[in-house]
């Protein structure tokens, strides 16, 4: 009975608490080594992202995050502005209405580029990473919503900038309320992922 007794109590008082304290040591040293890895990756994004800009200091495109006219008619204000840059647009909208649209406002057709292939925030930009490269395109003005900026900036500067492309960000005014604060870190994580799972490197 003795013996059962001090089993138990050895189990209890003893063993458990030493694997507790080593797997808290083991999260901590997880974390910090979390925390040194995603510092030392935005710096070295930073990095990349000044000598995108300072390679190209003037936008060679304009971006449109699609979804409102608003904004493609911001990106037609900024190409008239801008006769050597093509626009290009992310968006679902129906094709036939976005050309419609511009040709009309003066931009010439064979200026606008429609890309329909993302469904979110996220796949605006990484649906365009290879598109942009391939055409050796390293600064863009990235057009969108005042309430949608910080979200798309965020995602900007990693998926973006880890591949050494910059933007240079062009609000458009809307009467919408700021989006919910945890869509930022989300889609943070998401571009981490993205990162992660694919062969893009930083």
């Amino acid at each position: 009975m003795s013996g059962k007794q001090d089993s138990h109590t050895y189990l209890e008082k003893s063993h458990w608490p030493i694997s507790h304290k080593r797997w808290a040591r083991i999260g901590i040293v997880a974390g910090v080594g979390s925390l040194l890895l995603i510092g030392f990756a935005a710096g070295s994004i930073h990095f990349r992202l000044r000598q995108a800009t300072k390679t190209h200091p003037d936008p060679q495109l304009i971006l449109v995050l699609g979804g409102e006219p608003e904004r493609e008619s911001k990106g037609g204000e900024l190409a008239r502005s801008h006769p050597d840059l093509l626009l290009l647009i992310s968006s679902r909208r129906p094709e036939r209405i976005v050309y419609q649209r511009l040709v009309a406002s003066g931009i010439e057709r064979d200026r606008i580029r429609l890309d329909s292939t993302a469904t979110n925030t996220l796949e605006n930009f990484t649906t365009l990473v290879e598109v942009l490269k391939a055409n050796n395109i390293q600064h863009v003005y990235l057009v969108t919503s005042d309430y949608h900026m910080s979200r798309a900036q965020a995602i900007g500067f990693w998926v973006f900038g880890s591949q050494g492309i910059g933007y240079t960000p062009v609000t458009v005014d809307s009467a919408k309320p700021a989006e919910p604060t945890w869509k930022i870190p989300r889609d943070i994580i998401r571009s981490w992922i993205w990162l992660l799972t694919t062969s893009h490197q930083i």
